[in-house]
């Protein structure tokens, strides 16, 4: 397995450096997820984090050999460069993580020279997921109501989609059901207007308004009753209501895997 650990805006290679398998675990630590069918918490909340480790013996001749290396640990994990990321290049696929603590262990004798050094972290989305996104879209008018989108989830596991919105008229209120569990989102804007998107974020549970030159966070819009779904495995249908005219739809997701 070749990995690599990336940030926003640089990586480590770490190929060589051995991996433990991290345990899927039910009561390792809570994660606090936001995809609430119905209004209720499930999905991530259930599955947990997951620890493990990356370690390998780092071998330097020189003192300042050593502290370059160790900096460059340091360094992508900067927390002004989030998120982080395990990358398994084989695989494309991708972990988001955030790094416990960095373990050297000198031996006597030999310090600065070969050095064991330990990373454990924890993987924070508990499961691995494809690097690239599938984007699915509406066609050429965008949905009108009653109208649908088959999202095909051929993983095991459920997923979290980002879906951006665009309408074609002032839309103060709008609905979308994932027919095949039965879930729904209202949203009631009445800033939602043409020249403005909106970018539904199931896995973070946000909801932003864009309008071009300003990004608003919005989720007081989410109607009670109603919040962020998930796409369950196999197809699921995406339905469109309002009365307020057709709408763009992009729903972007990656297919999940647990080991």
């Amino acid at each position: 397995m070749n990995l690599k650990i990336i940030n926003s805006d640089t990586e480590l290679i770490i190929s060589d450096w051995m991996l433990s398998e991290p345990a899927l675990e039910r009561r390792l630590g809570i994660q606090e997820r936001f995809a609430k069918p119905g209004g209720y918490i499930t999905g991530d909340r259930e599955t947990k984090a997951r620890n493990f480790s990356v370690e390998r013996d780092i071998a330097s001749m020189t003192d300042s050999e050593y502290t370059s290396f160790m900096s460059s640990l340091v360094n992508v994990f900067d927390k002004t460069k989030t998120p982080f990321f395990l990358v398994d290049t084989d695989n494309d696929r991708r972990v988001e993580i955030e790094l416990s603590r960095i373990t050297p262990a000198t031996k006597k004798g030999l310090e600065m020279k070969l050095t064991p050094i330990k990373l454990s972290l924890i993987m924070i989305e508990s499961y691995w997921e494809d690097l690239t996104a599938i984007e699915s879209s509406s066609g050429s008018g965008g949905l009108a109501t009653g109208e649908t989108l088959i999202i095909s989830n051929t993983g095991v596991v459920n997923i979290y989609p980002v879906i951006t919105l665009s309408p074609y008229s002032n839309n103060s209120a709008f609905s979308l059901i994932n027919n095949t569990t039965n879930d729904i989102i209202t949203i009631g804007s009445t800033a939602f207007v043409p020249g403005t998107e909106l970018e539904i974020d199931a896995q973070e549970g946000t909801l932003y308004l864009s309008d071009g030159t300003t990004r608003t966070e919005i989720s007081s819009a989410i109607a009670d009753g109603s919040g962020f779904f998930f796409i369950a495995p196999g197809d699921n249908t995406i339905s469109y209501d309002s009365v307020f005219g057709n709408i763009n739809i992009t729903i972007s997701y990656r297919i999940r895997y647990a080991f």
